[in-house]
């Protein structure tokens, strides 16, 4: 579920690098069901029924991590926590998201790097990018 998440997180906010390499990845029927124009959003324009369709998408995004939390039960206490992490991190993302008119322009930090030292796994790409942004907020849960 973790998974799926991040991945549909990382396919709203690629939208303008895809269609400039001709690719689009968001579900058809989604795109006809919303009348998402897809030239529209290479410009950065957003037609149709743009708000209702990414907040259908971020809710879908917020069931999968919320599924997802049963992982917590599973691993030592660094995995724990770097799952832990990267579901909440998530859950903010898709919440800028949601409230952002454009998410294309959600940037992350380069100091982001850093963070590989405390979280060097390779499942936790994501952490890397989110916690960062994030950290001032989960820091304080």
């Amino acid at each position: 579920h973790v998974c799926s998440a991040f991945a549909m997180i990382d396919m709203i906010q690629d939208i303008p690098e895809d269609l400039n390499k001709d690719r689009v990845y968001l579900p058809e029927s989604l795109i006809k069901q919303y009348q998402i124009d897809v030239s529209a959003l290479k410009k950065g324009q957003f037609h149709g029924d743009w708000h209702n369709f990414k907040n259908y998408w971020t809710d879908q995004i917020n069931n999968r991590l919320v599924l997802g939390k049963g992982i917590l039960n599973y691993g030592n206490w660094r995995f724990r926590l770097e799952m832990k992490l990267l579901i909440s991190a998530g859950l903010m993302l898709s919440q800028k998201i949601k409230k952002e008119e454009n998410p294309f322009n959600i940037k992350m930090d380069p100091i982001l790097l850093n963070l590989q030292l405390i979280c060097p796994t390779t499942y936790a790409t994501y952490i890397y990018q989110t916690f960062y942004v994030y950290s001032n907020i989960i820091l304080n849960l």
